[in-house]
């Protein structure tokens, strides 16, 4: 499935123009052609590290709004290999509570995904 989906992207940056080149285009199309079911393991372990951390916190209610509010960031990482998002997933279940802000950052860093604005 990734393999056609890196194929898809590979093609799609070779067809841009030069002129106002934007590769994000082709990440998040070939992104929205995943299921988005394969981010679902991450969500998962991030909510169970913020039920861990906060009592108060009700995981499904933090899935839901995990991936409302971040749904734009969890299409980009859909493309991702299988062992990339179980780097972040154990590097987020790995931390000491209480979470920090930059914490899920850092785990994208630590598992070599750099970090775009």
């Amino acid at each position: 499935m990734r393999n056609e989906a890196y194929d898809e992207l590979g093609e799609c940056i070779l067809n841009l123009d030069c002129i106002g080149f934007d590769a994000n285009v082709c990440f998040a199309q070939v992104a929205a052609s995943l299921p988005a079911s394969l981010t679902d393991g991450l969500v998962d372990a991030m909510c169970d590290k913020a039920v861990e951390c906060d009592a108060e916190v009700v995981k499904q209610d933090c899935i839901d709004d995990m991936k409302t509010e971040n749904a734009e960031d969890l299409l980009m990482l859909r493309i991702l290999k299988d062992e990339v998002l179980e780097c972040v997933e154990d590097c987020m279940s790995a931390l000491d509570c209480p979470l920090m802000e930059g914490d899920f950052d850092d785990c994208l860093l630590d598992c070599d995904i750099p970090i775009l604005d």
